[in-house]
């Protein structure tokens, strides 16, 4: 090597060194090449492009994982969201079929009261029709007997005080009964009075000659 001429040679690093004769110098005009391997920067430029990138990845798991976790959280929230109202419509129609069948049973049963009422309220009348054959019947016997003049021509029978047969609430009432035997002139009649009683809980009545 002390043969060599002064001059620029490469050396097994790679760099290009000057050759004075003696020693080996670093040139200023030095232009390193290519290497085959890399040195401590360009390794350390690798390591922190590798470390950054790993970085990256690990960030992007993290995210995702975060992102994935918190998509499981609002699909479970929706999930629950939709139980509870699917278990509150559910509620709110078997509510409403209890209350369509209690309106219902209870119109229902306002409707069985109002045929009751009107199937007692035929009976009273057909019992006051009643009260009136019998009354008739009784003042006939009376005129034959000659207890009162005749000839009976109608029985007419109204409740006292003005109380109408349809109030349900009257067990028991009382008739007023006029028997005509005289029609006068002027459109007024003249007769006798008879009474009766019934009893609506038991469908019977009693009766008799004059007012109560």
């Amino acid at each position: 090597m002390t043969d060599m001429p002064k001059g620029f040679y490469t050396g097994p690093d790679g760099r290009e060194r000057f050759w004075d004769g003696e020693g080996w110098h670093d040139s200023p005009n030095h232009q390193p090449a290519k290497l085959d391997k890399p040195g401590p920067i360009a390794r350390f430029k690798a390591l922190k492009s590798r470390t950054k990138t790993l970085v990256l990845v690990i960030s992007a798991v993290i995210i995702l994982s975060v992102v994935g976790g918190g998509i499981g959280a609002v699909a479970a929230q929706e999930s629950a969201a939709r139980s509870a109202i699917a278990a509150e419509e559910l509620a709110q129609e078997k509510k409403d079929k209890s209350e369509a069948a209690a309106d219902a049973k209870a119109a229902r049963a306002v409707k069985a009261a109002e045929a009751e009422q009107a199937l007692e309220l035929f009976e009273r009348q057909s019992s006051v029709t009643a009260i009136e054959a019998s009354v008739k019947t009784m003042a006939e016997g009376h005129a034959a007997d000659g207890i009162i003049d005749g000839p009976i021509l109608a029985i007419g029978c109204t409740t006292t005080g003005g109380i109408p047969i349809e109030d349900m609430s009257i067990r028991s009432m009382l008739f007023e009964c006029f028997a005509t035997n005289v029609e006068n002139a002027d459109g007024t009649a003249s007769g006798y009075y008879y009474h009766a009683r019934a009893n609506w809980d038991d469908g019977s009545w009693t009766y008799g000659l004059g007012r109560e």
